[in-house]
């Protein structure tokens, strides 16, 4: 996820990248000092004062990594509504901040396309919920265990560290369920992937688009006759796509989006051309 959106932001633009970078360390600097919490609210219309610098910094990062997840050249709606290439959307407001403006000033202005692209929010409540995500946070504590953590070399967010203790002890706190952080990898084989599908699995195909930031963890390579891995380095092919309304660019140029591209007919019936690493099916 964190190494997806490093390459991408440094694509759209390196003074965008190092604006995000720097701007960790700034609002540190301001929260420290008297009155900074207010200062950062203020700047970041939140709408009650901040508690931590954490709240803030956690609001930012999962604005960064939903654009990652959600960078399609066609407008969506389905997580906020966002333009059509919203990373370069959020790259240009940064960037296109007169000279003399802030890094925070700057950072407002571009996270405002994930969080207010409509103009239609007043102000920001961090403790919202906008996208359902309590029932992930129960996953990720009872199966989906997925240590994360960042360091400023490799990606563009402030450096932590996983700690399983304290994954424990909020688990405990929020569910009242301890992680079972081998279970996954019991059940589904781990690294073993492989071995535990020929044994079990036939008719199965992993469709992946490696703009997909999650496509690190899923199956990139035909693991039998019967399992095959489709993969493509510059389509759309999100874990996400698949449940999106059909739009006139999908339709007229479909990426590798498995959901409308390879219907059953089309399997059994037509024939397919990979070129340019794109997916096209007659």
């Amino acid at each position: 996820m964190t190494s997806l959106l490093y390459h991408l932001l440094q694509r759209e633009s390196m003074s965008c990248f190092n604006t995000i970078k720097e701007s960790w360390d700034v609002i540190n600097k301001v929260g420290q000092i008297d009155g900074g919490l207010a200062q950062l609210t203020k700047t970041f219309h939140i709408c009650r004062e901040l508690e931590s610098i954490d709240n803030l910094s956690n609001w930012l990062e999962s604005a960064y990594s939903y654009l990652a997840m959600v960078n399609y050249p066609y407008p969506t709606d389905f997580l906020m509504p966002l333009p059509g290439s919203p990373i370069k959307e959020v790259c240009r407001k940064i960037d296109s901040l007169p000279d003399g403006a802030s890094v925070l000033q700057r950072i407002f202005e571009g996270i405002s396309i994930y969080y207010n692209y409509t103009g239609k929010v007043d102000c920001f409540n961090l403790n919202d919920d906008p996208h359902g995500m309590s029932g992930w946070d129960w996953q990720a504590c009872t199966e989906m265990i997925m240590p994360m953590a960042s360091n400023m070399t490799t990606s563009m967010f402030p450096e932590f560290y996983y700690d399983p203790k304290s994954n424990e002890e909020q688990c405990l706190k929020d569910f009242r369920v301890k992680p079972r952080p081998t279970w996954i990898t019991t059940e589904f084989g781990g690294h073993a992937f492989k071995s535990a599908l020929k044994a079990f699995g036939s008719n199965i195909i992993f469709s992946n688009g490696l703009l997909d930031p999650w496509s690190g963890g899923s199956v990139l390579e035909d693991v039998s006759e019967t399992i095959v891995a489709l993969t493509t380095k510059k389509g759309w092919g999100k874990h996400i796509t698949t449940i999106l309304s059909a739009t006139a660019n999908m339709s007229y140029h479909c990426l590798f989006d498995i959901a409308s591209c390879l219907t059953p007919l089309r399997m059994e019936y037509g024939q397919s051309y990979l070129a340019n690493d794109e997916i096209f099916f007659a």
